[in-house]
């Protein structure tokens, strides 16, 4: 069938142009490393917008992770061309009524994202069912995986990722959380050590 595009509210729109238009302007490494962009900006457009959610210890341990995770922000790529030049982010605050941007990302991720999508799109081709892409999050554990939101939820881990994990692997949402199960005990363990 087909992956969805999730349309950005316009202050989050807003929030993009503004933070990208102003690290182009500010910083001279970025400058540098988007140098095409500068040099052809008729090239440059910003693609795939999809919305983040963040997922936490007790999201896995209560097996609610694809209901309770929470929508943080937005991450577009930013083409030179089709050429995956950067990740543009965008945080939602205030209750997600205010939108700001957080910063380019420049590094690995971005082609790991544009992969994970190839990976993802050639699997789609096979279901029934339509999709949403979303990317999902778990910080505390390291994992970002593009979470292809339907009737049933199916993820691809982003290298790099816990050793648990295959890159680029796909895992329906209940082989998500049973594998991230045992690491966030470990985790949750961890953190409560530290406590004293």
């Amino acid at each position: 069938m087909a992956i969805s595009i999730a349309t950005e509210p316009r202050h989050v729109e807003n929030a993009l142009r503004k933070g990208v238009s102003n690290v182009l302007t500010v910083y001279k490494d970025t400058r540098r490393l988007m140098s095409a962009a500068l040099d052809r900006p008729e090239g440059v457009t910003i693609a795939l917008p999809h919305p983040v959610y963040a997922g936490g210890l007790s999201d896995i341990l209560d097996r609610t992770l694809t209901e309770t995770a929470q929508l943080s922000g937005w991450r577009y790529i930013v083409l030179d061309g089709d050429n995956a030049m950067a990740a543009a982010d965008i945080r939602l605050v205030s209750g997600r009524r205010e939108a700001r941007f957080s910063g380019l990302n420049l590094g690995p991720f971005v082609a790991n994202t544009v992969e994970g999508m190839a990976v993802a799109e050639a699997w789609e081709a096979r279901q029934q069912d339509d999709f949403e892409l979303r990317l999902l999050a778990i910080p505390s554990l390291y994992l970002i995986a593009l979470w292809l939101y339907g009737k049933t939820s199916v993820f691809v881990v982003l290298p790099p990722a816990p050793k648990i994990f295959e890159p680029y692997g796909i895992y329906s949402a209940s082989d998500l959380v049973d594998q991230l199960r045992e690491p966030a005990l470990a985790r949750m363990e961890l953190d409560e050590e530290s406590l004293f």
